[in-house]
């Protein structure tokens, strides 16, 4: 039997490729939350165009358990390990969890891309994501790289230039950026 929802946090699982879906299912047959955040991608494939979804976070299921009480996650195939820190299993803080499943539901343009380790903090200052925090990377137009650290992932979304601010809340672009 799971722990009451107060006593389970969030993990990150490690999962082999292309065993996602796999895994989340499993997960959810013994009754464990799970949080497997997918986006929808367009691509041409024999002179016409495919939309299909695609798992935000390659390799990663996130599951809600208490690790003292809950089912033996290594038993379910396709796992390979909880993220962490030094062999140790790190929760995942609720906020990012909420971030994710926020950029999910609202965004139309969103997609994966490499972690950064460098950049400038900002966080929106506008718009139905105000406050959520990332670091800003300018690729074609204005585009808000939201990282977290733990997943060393990231993920893309296009915003409009005057909706990012920087750490201290002020507007860091003008309204006439590209």
């Amino acid at each position: 039997m799971l722990a009451g929802v107060h006593d389970c946090k969030w993990y990150a699982l490690f999962v082999k490729s292309h065993h996602e879906y796999k895994v989340e299912h499993q997960l959810t047959i013994r009754n464990v939350p799970t949080f497997l955040p997918v986006y929808k991608s367009v691509f041409c494939y024999k002179q016409r165009q495919v939309c299909t979804d695609r798992v935000l976070f390659p390799g990663y299921v996130f599951c809600r358990i208490d690790l003292n009480r809950g089912p033996k996650l290594y038993t379910i195939p396709g796992v390979v390990r909880l993220l962490g820190a030094n062999g140790v299993p790190t929760a995942l803080n609720e906020d990012e969890i909420e971030a994710i499943r926020t950029i999910v539901a609202k965004c139309a343009h969103i997609s994966s891309c490499e972690f950064l380790s460098a950049g400038d903090d900002v966080h929106l200052i506008d718009g139905p994501l105000r406050g959520l925090k990332g670091v800003y990377f300018r690729k074609e137009k204005s585009d808000l790289i939201v990282s977290f650290p733990l997943l060393r992932r990231a993920i893309s979304i296009r915003v409009p230039p005057t909706w990012v601010g920087s750490a201290g809340g002020r507007a860091i672009l003008p309204s006439t950026a590209a």
